[in-house]
């Protein structure tokens, strides 16, 4: 894909699952790593896969949806509030380490 696509400009990470819907206390150590993979690192490997090409050219825009649930909790999945938090904070991290690049990095949360 980047071969094709050397400069791309925009990159919008959503993407989001929190099936199954079981109560923490019965959740298993198998489905945190799949909310992991599906809605924490998903956005890290493919911001991490066009980040350089950005950096190179100077400019670019990142937006990760996160999820208002990151910021105010959803006593029904708890794990999965722990992603989307982590995308909001990953989100400004980010943004402070690459806006000197000409790079904006952005964050929605829907509710």
């Amino acid at each position: 894909m980047l071969a094709r696509h050397p400069r791309v400009e925009v990159v919008v990470n959503n993407v989001g699952d929190f099936r199954p819907l079981v109560p923490f206390r019965r959740s298993t150590p198998e489905s945190w790593r799949t909310m992991y993979d599906t809605n924490l690192l998903h956005v890290f490997a493919i911001t991490h896969a066009f980040l350089d090409g950005m950096i190179e050219a100077g400019r670019g825009a990142i937006v990760n949806v996160h999820s208002v649930e990151g910021m105010r909790g959803y006593p029904a999945d708890p794990v999965y509030v722990a992603m989307k938090a982590a995308v909001a904070q990953f989100t400004t991290s980010l943004a402070v380490a690459v806006g000197r690049h000409g790079i904006r990095v952005n964050g929605i949360g829907p509710d």
